[in-house]
């Protein structure tokens, strides 16, 4: 940025008193007639604006024909090529002068990005009057150098490198009347050279020039003019920075290496800061978006694609990426680059490929719903029950709360309900546990394009938005924070919604399915979780019972996970030994339903004879509550050698001290037990 640039210059508070605008418009048009020849002996004309004049008038301009002047244009294929050269700063000027349309309508404008020469490349109008400046025929493309139309204000602002204003009689045209003020800043690159003008035109009442409101008008306008030019100098810089990032990480990096492809640079923060073509179109985001997008609000929320970068990881890896209204799988590179010295994240380019071989979801609507009651299996007296009273339940409208541990099968209970209530509807599921604090309410409520940093441009609705005319599935409720404990009641109360930074209610019909694992009954009463939300979530509680207590559908899920299991990876069935089988019954299942999948899977990986023994099983199904309560009666602690040993212990005791068998259950060799045997100075009788 040019020092110089600020607003304590002449030519940026006109101090031309009414008066003298008069007293100025006679001089002018004498020295147009010819009247006077030196038009610095005006005592209201600053010495820079007469030189001009002097300028304008060996240039042979017409002061009075400034319609034909402006026709002046440049061919179509000159002007093409000049708008290639100058595409960033186009494409970065317009992003940000647009950020101001609201501020500049207030009195109507013309603004202008000229190049050094004069040439129109960028012209926004949102002008309310008649000619010069309403004229059908575009004005980019235009000559409006000082040759062509005389003294204005971004040629002068070109003469001398500072921030200008010009009032109308100061303009060499007479067309340009008392009433028009023109505005012009300097735009500079890295090596302080002036490469373009940014000028804005508006209109103010002869009468009111020089008085304390249009003065600190002008003054407001100038500032903002030299903000903007600030901003494009910046974001400049920026893409000169990372355009070389992109091609010290791509040194093949052409137009021919690069089809198809999306590339995105992101600051540490995520911030998107350079974008190309087909990475625009792959985020479904508009280029001129960039500075209010984060690369984060196309994730999901556990995505590692940060955390490689943070630690300077240069890794290839598959990432669903999440837009409006889709998704879909890519295959990301991730090239970060370190500070020198810091050897801190400055930025990360992001190269995405399409992955053919991963699976691809772009349910629009919600998650895929795939169980029903059918699906739900167990034979005790215990599920049959849950699933009756879900059944039930499931003809009704009424809020549905799931309690149960973890690992029970919520969310298969949530499904199945969804289904059999309303399965043309979206099913949208949010597990509050898994969701950072801060974004449960945007998640839940969605919110207006530019509520806060980094929010989507065109906004985004929220999964309740999303849940009209089908089921919200809240998991893990107990997890919700408070403050929005009390949002959740009014919108289950009232059936609408308001996003962040949104101005009105929208209307939402959906059917509310809660789970949690916790009590909440009892959280109440410590204040954690709000009692009048909970009567509304447990208007029909289905309790969801733990494998311990459902015992008997143990072997018949053992032979369902095995199969399933085995399908996926063509495998036949394995038989379990009776040693086995009877330690699985015996166990109490902590993690239910998706530990003993885990389990299984455990075991057919690791037996090797095609038979499931016990020695097959993971050690915390070995370590029975039995054994733990010794471990702790004697004092010992779970350290893994403690484990080990207990192993080898009951091994040798099931195998009568016999170590043949005894490494057998235990999937060692004899001679690996022999050597255990002599650590841990076990007897063998």
């Amino acid at each position: 940025m040019n020092a110089e640039k600020g607003f304590e210059n002449t030519f940026n508070q006109s101090s031309l008193a009414i008066g003298h605008l008069e007293e100025l418009i006679a001089f002018r048009n004498d020295f147009i007639l010819g009247k006077v020849n030196d038009p610095s002996s005006c005592p209201y004309l600053h010495p820079e604006i007469a030189a001009s004049w002097l300028r304008s008038r060996n240039y042979g301009v017409d002061p009075y024909v400034i319609g034909q002047t402006l026709s002046k244009r440049l061919n179509n294929e000159t002007f093409q090529e000049l708008l290639d050269t100058y595409a960033t700063l186009i494409d970065v000027t317009s992003a940000l002068i647009a950020t101001f349309d609201g501020l500049m309508l207030v009195a109507g404008y013309s603004i202008l990005l000229t190049d050094k020469d004069g040439v129109v490349l960028l012209h926004k109008n949102e002008w309310t009057t008649t000619p010069p400046f309403a004229a059908p025929d575009p004005v980019v493309g235009m000559v409006m150098d000082e040759k062509s139309v005389g003294t204005n204000a971004h040629s002068m602002c070109f003469n001398i490198k500072q921030p200008v204003q010009l009032l109308g009689p100061e303009h060499y045209c007479v067309q340009l009347k008392e009433d028009i003020i023109g505005f012009a800043v300097p735009i500079t690159d890295d090596s302080n050279d002036l490469i373009a003008v940014l000028g804005l035109i508006t209109m103010a009442k002869p009468q009111s020039l020089g008085d304390e409101h249009t003065n600190g008008l002008n003054a407001y306008i100038m500032d903002m003019l030299i903000t903007i030019s600030q901003a494009v100098e910046v974001r400049l810089r920026l893409e000169k920075k990372y355009a070389t990032i992109i091609s010290a990480n791509n040194p093949m990096d052409g137009a021919q290496n690069n089809q198809g492809e999306g590339i995105v640079t992101v600051s540490n923060t995520g911030k998107i800061i350079h974008i190309n073509q087909e990475g625009a179109k792959i985020l479904n985001l508009d280029p001129h978006d960039i500075g209010d997008a984060n690369i984060r609000d196309f994730l999901r929320v556990e995505s590692p694609l940060m955390g490689f970068a943070g630690k300077g990881e240069k890794v290839d890896i598959n990432e669903t990426i999440y837009t409006e209204d889709d998704e879909k799988v890519y295959r990301i590179s991730i090239r970060p680059t370190l500070g020198k010295d810091t050897r801190q994240l400055e930025t990360v380019v992001l190269r995405f490929k399409t992955n053919r071989h991963s699976t691809v979801s772009a349910n629009k609507k919600g998650s895929t719903t795939t169980y029903s009651f059918d699906d739900i299996l167990g034979e005790s007296r215990e599920i049959k029950e849950a699933i009756a009273r879900a059944q039930l339940f499931a003809t009704s409208d009424e809020n549905i709360l799931l309690i149960g541990e973890s690992g029970t099968g919520k969310e298969v209970f949530a499904q199945a309900i969804h289904n059999a209530s309303c399965p043309q509807g979206p099913f949208m599921a949010v597990n509050c546990a898994a969701m950072p604090r801060e974004l449960i309410e945007s998640e839940l409520f969605g919110y207006e394009g530019g509520s806060f940093t980094g929010a989507d441009r065109s906004g985004r609705p929220g999964k309740i938005e999303m849940a009209n005319g089908g089921t919200l599935f809240l998991d893990e409720i107990g997890d919700m924070p408070l403050e929005l404990q009390a949002v959740l009641l009014r919108t289950l109360e009232d059936k609408q919604i308001m996003r962040i930074g949104g101005r009105r209610y929208k209307k939402v019909d959906f059917r509310l399915i809660a789970a949690t694992n916790k009590d909440l009954n009892q959280m109440v009463k410590e204040k954690l979780f709000r009692e009048d939300l909970y009567f509304r979530l447990s208007v029909l509680p289905v309790h969801i019972p733990p494998l311990r207590d459902r015992k008997n559908d143990i072997p018949l899920l053992i032979q369902y996970h095995m199969e399933i299991y085995c399908q996926k990876n063509g495998m036949k069935p394995m038989p379990i030994s009776s040693v086995a089988a009877k330690k699985l019954n015996e166990y109490d299942w902590p993690g239910n339903l998706r530990e003993l999948r885990n389990a299984m899977i455990y075991a057919m990986k690791t037996a090797r004879t095609g038979t499931i023994e016990i020695n097959n099983l993971p050690i915390s199904i070995l370590l029975n509550k039995k054994n733990e309560d010794e471990i702790t009666s004697t004092g010992d602690d779970l350290t893994l050698k403690n484990l080990e040993k207990l192993t080898i212990e009951r091994a040798m005791n099931r195998a009568n001290n016999r170590v043949t068998l005894a490494a057998d259950l235990l999937g060692i060799s004899k001679a690996t037990l022999y050597r255990k045997l002599i650590e841990y100075k076990i007897a063998v009788e």
